[in-house]
C-alpha cells in the first residue's frame, strides 16, 4: 500500500475468526472470506470452506485499469475441511480423515489426491478469470501452500500435528504472464515460506524491510539456520554442511 499499490484479499475458509488472523488483513482496500459472507447475499448459504465463492468473488472483480494491485486468495480444496464437488473425482474408493479415526491409508491417499486434483482445476479457473479480467496482461502469479499433510506416516492424519516432512514440504510455484518477466533465481539447498515475500518485492525493485528474516531467493543463500514449529515440537534446517548435505533437527519438548 505504502507503493501506491491497491491490495485484495479473497479468502477461502474463516480467517477473519482464526487466531487474530484478521488484523494482519487491516489495511487491505477489500477483504472476504467464508467468515464475513453477508446474510442475504447468494453465496451467504455457501459452505464456509468452499472455493466456488472465491472463483465468484474474483469474476466481481473490477478489469483492470493498470493500478498495480497485489491479489491473495486462498484455496480450501485440498483441505480436509474444503468442500469437494462431485464430479471430477478420478482416484478411489476414497475416504475423509480426520485426526483420531481410523481410516485404511490408500483411502485416505485417495481422498487428498482427489482435493489436490480439484485445487488444480480452482487454480486454473481462478487464472483464466484473472486473464480475463486483465489482470494477467502484466502478472508474477505464486502457487504455495500453507502446510503439507500427513497421510499415514509414522501413524500421524493431517497436520498441525508434527514436524515431520510430509507436513513441512509445501509446493512454491512463481510464474510471469504477459509483459512481467521472472528474476533469476539462485540455487538454495532449502527454502522457507518466509523467503516469498521479500523475492516478490525485489522482483517489484521494492527494498524488502531490514527487519524481515526472509532473503529472497534471488539472491546467493547464505548458510544458516532455518527454524520451524508445530506446537511442542520445535526444531531447525542447517544447511551449513560444506559437503552440502541438509540436517534437520528437532526436539519434542514434552519429552
Amino acid at each position: 500500500s505504502r507503493q501506491g499499490w491497491r491490495t485484495h484479499a479473497i479468502l477461502g475458509g474463516n480467517h477473519s475468526q482464526f487466531y487474530g488472523l484478521a488484523q494482519l488483513y487491516a489495511g487491505v482496500d477489500s477483504f472476504v472470506d467464508g467468515g464475513t459472507l453477508r446474510q442475504g447475499e447468494p453465496e451467504s448459504t455457501w459452505y464456509v470452506n468452499d472455493d466456488r465463492f472465491v472463483l465468484d468473488r474474483a469474476a466481481r472483480l473490477p478489469a483492470w485499469d493498470g493500478t498495480p494491485t497485489m491479489l491473495q486468495f486462498h484455496l480450501m480444496s485440498a483441505h480436509q475441511l474444503g468442500r469437494r464437488e462431485t464430479p471430477g473425482r478420478p482416484w478411489g474408493p476414497a475416504k475423509g480423515y480426520y485426526p483420531g479415526i481410523p481410516n485404511p491409508v490408500d483411502q485416505a491417499v485417495n481422498w487428498y489426491d482427489n482435493g489436490v486434483a480439484q485445487t488444480d482445476d480452482m487454480i486454473r479457473r481462478l487464472v483464466a478469470t484473472l486473464n480475463a479480467r486483465g489482470y494477467l496482461r502484466d502478472a508474477l502469479v505464486v502457487v504455495t501452500a500453507a502446510h503439507g499433510e500427513a497421510l499415514g506416516e509414522h501413524g500421524l492424519f493431517t497436520h498441525a500435528n508434527t514436524v515431520r516432512a510430509p507436513v513441512l514440504r509445501v509446493p512454491l510455484l512463481l510464474m510471469a504472464f504477459g509483459e512481467a518477466r521472472l528474476p533469476a533465481l539462485q540455487p538454495r539447498r532449502a527454502a522457507s515460506q518466509i523467503d516469498v515475500a521479500p523475492t516478490l518485492l525485489t522482483a517489484l525493485g521494492v527494498r524488502p524491510p531490514a527487519t524481515w528474516s526472509g532473503r529472497s531467493l534471488t539472491e546467493p543463500a547464505p548458510a544458516g539456520l532455518l527454524g520451524f514449529q508445530q506446537g511442542p515440537e520445535v526444531g531447525l534446517i542447517d544447511t551449513r554442511d560444506p559437503a552440502g548435505a541438509l540436517w534437520k533437527y528437532w526436539v519434542d519438548t514434552r519429552s
